[in-house]
């Protein structure tokens, strides 16, 4: 009888035990899951905390000096950096909502405005660089300034929404995301036509491409059975190398070498790996 008693008790203590076991593994299974959209979260948290703080800086002032132009200039560097470590997906998921974050680009900006006999109905932007492009006026409206960086923690809202996070846990997007991120390699990011101090466009530039990289690894973490080819790796590792010794002056950038020796093949890549896991856009 107490042998009796003695088994089922080993025996329940066991059960627990591997119970206690599975659970720890589900645990494990569902923080791996959560890693990449999480990454994306606390991005978003981290550049709409800099909006907030740019926002503070300028309430404060009681008009703006050229000593407070050099200040919200440095607090605007600062946001715009942390604006490129979540840029990868905030292009592609909301462009238009995009347009209140870091404004239209010039060519946008043209073809909405000047090739249409019309009242610029579309021409809806704010952010950043009207922001930074503002402070070089003469006579800044501190509540005009404030209204353009306001705008744009008002359209950060968005990329925080359901139906947002929702679409970023999928696999697919991902693939999207870079295929424009890597398109705009090519052109906006190196050129300056998104950034109005050219200054920081080669180290803007190399912090998206360091966040692309831990973006690239936290996806594979999340879904290893859509990883990048070791092929596509590598050249990207080559890419940011390639990067940190070039010249930090934007005109002295070897572009051509750029998209030549890494861009366009990373971007073939990417293509195969779309084809090859038979991924769709959402349209």
């Amino acid at each position: 009888m107490l042998q009796q008693i003695f088994k089922n008790k080993v025996i329940g203590i066991l059960l627990l035990f591997l119970c206690i076991i599975q659970l720890g593994l589900y645990s494990f299974r569902a923080d791996i899951n959560n890693i990449y959209p999480k990454q994306y979260q606390q991005k978003l948290n981290d550049f709409t905390t800099s909006l907030n703080n740019l926002s503070l800086t300028i309430s404060k002032e009681t008009s703006i000096s050229p000593k407070s132009i050099a200040t919200l200039k440095n607090e605007i560097a600062t946001s715009r950096i942390a604006m490129k470590k979540i840029d990868f997906w905030l292009r592609y998921l909301d462009p238009l909502a995009y347009k209140k974050i870091n404004a239209p680009l010039p060519v946008e900006w043209e073809t909405e405005v000047f090739e249409k006999y019309e009242k610029p109905y579309k021409r809806i932007g704010a952010g950043l660089t009207l922001a930074e492009l503002y402070l070089n006026e003469n006579n800044i409206n501190k509540d005009s300034l404030l209204q353009l960086v306001q705008d744009a923690s008002t359209a950060c809202k968005i990329f925080s929404a359901d139906s947002t996070t929702k679409f970023i846990q999928k696999p697919a997007p991902f693939f999207f995301c870079n295929r424009l991120f890597l398109l705009n390699l090519a052109t906006i990011y190196t050129t300056g036509f998104e950034c109005p101090n050219s200054e920081n466009i080669l180290p803007e530039l190399l912090q998206m491409l360091k966040s692309v990289k831990e973006i690239n690894e936290t996806f594979e973490d999340t879904y290893p059975i859509y990883f990048l080819s070791p092929k596509y790796k590598k050249l990207f590792n080559e890419m940011i190398a390639f990067v940190e010794q070039e010249p930090k002056d934007a005109n002295q950038f070897n572009h051509f070498l750029f998209i030549k020796k890494y861009v366009n093949p990373l971007f073939a890549l990417n293509q195969q790996m779309i084809r090859d896991y038979n991924v769709f856009p959402k349209s």
